[in-house]
């Protein structure tokens, strides 16, 4: 019986990892389509932190709040206040966007990196970030209700 309830909670488990992924591939598709069009835009401003800082809020606002809206229905199914969900949530995102800023900014810099390669970085950097932000979302923003205890 536990090895039965052991493979149930790990199948279900998968399903959510899975729909996750999906949910932040799109999510990624606009936030790095975004970016890219920002950075074009960015180059006014004087040094490379402010260039991707620019970019990485601009790009980041949209994403973020699609983000919210696919993981609270499709990933983890939440019943959970959208006001105090979200405002985790947002709690998350501003966490994950400065260490996205941070993370692309210092290897452009050190790469000297720009366009279409700059990108590649802040993709990277996002990526690794996609784990930690999923294991906060399911413990933390989206917990409280029965469905993901």
């Amino acid at each position: 019986m536990k090895e039965k309830l052991r493979d149930l909670a790990a199948a279900f488990l998968a399903v959510r990892i899975f729909r996750q992924i999906i949910t932040a591939s799109i999510c990624k598709v606009v936030d790095v389509g975004l970016f890219y069009v920002f950075d074009g835009m960015s180059g006014m401003l004087e040094t490379v932190w402010l260039q991707v800082l620019f970019a990485t809020v601009l790009a980041r606002i949209p994403s973020a709040v699609l983000n919210y809206f696919l993981n609270r229905r499709f990933v983890f199914e939440s019943d959970a206040a959208v006001g105090s969900s979200f405002a985790k949530f947002i709690g998350v995102a501003a966490v994950q966007l400065f260490l996205s800023w941070f993370g692309t900014a210092s290897l452009s810099e050190l790469f000297s990196a720009t366009g279409l390669f700059r990108t590649g970085i802040k993709l990277a950097v996002d990526v690794a970030l996609f784990f930690v932000s999923y294991l906060v979302q399911k413990l933390w923003v989206f917990k409280g209700d029965e469905q993901n205890e």
